[in-house]
């Protein structure tokens, strides 16, 4: 901003302040304090503004597990060009896990935001010896952003993880 933008803003803003009240059954009553230039109640109502409040740190929230779960907090390329071709391949790979997740709760009738993301990835680990070793190679290439590395040896080449047939479920063996 110019120094004659800031010259030309007005030397107060009006705001309006409200309270809300976030009950969640499980958890602790919170309640948020609101400032806000939206200063027609009838056209954005408390509820309406603390939905989009919610919504907000949401946002934030998936920004963060992004970051933290594809090891972006330290990008590896060094010019803009590979820099931009390394998020790319971070976010194509978050979006194939979270596609999957997605995938998964409406199977189960559940919200994506309540399946770990973690568990997703352990998940696709598991079942990576059914998948092709060109895909396998991709997943455990450098910078994919997967935080285990995938087997695509088969079951009875690697002992300490099998699959039990009649529910697919992983079982892990000890020696």
């Amino acid at each position: 901003m110019s120094k004659k933008e800031f010259d030309d803003l007005d030397d107060f803003v009006l705001v309006r302040h409200l309270r809300y009240c976030f009950k969640q059954k499980g958890f602790r009553v919170r309640y948020v304090l609101f400032a806000t230039t939206l200063l027609d109640a009838s056209e954005h109502s408390v509820e309406d503004l603390a939905v989009l409040y919610a919504q907000r740190w949401q946002v934030e929230w998936d920004i963060q597990s992004l970051k933290a779960h594809m090891q972006m907090e330290h990008l590896r390329c060094k010019s803009p060009s590979m820099v931009r071709k390394e998020i790319y391949a971070h976010l194509i790979s978050f979006s194939l896990i979270r596609y999957l997740s997605v995938r998964t709760a409406l199977r189960h009738s559940t919200a994506p935001k309540y399946l770990s993301h973690t568990a997703a990835v352990q998940s696709l680990n598991a079942f990576s010896g059914n998948c092709k070793p060109e895909v396998a190679e991709l997943i455990n290439s450098k910078g994919s952003g997967w935080s285990q590395s995938v087997s695509i040896r088969s079951a009875t080449e690697n002992p300490e993880f099998t699959l039990e047939k009649s529910n697919a479920a992983p079982v892990h063996t000890s020696q």
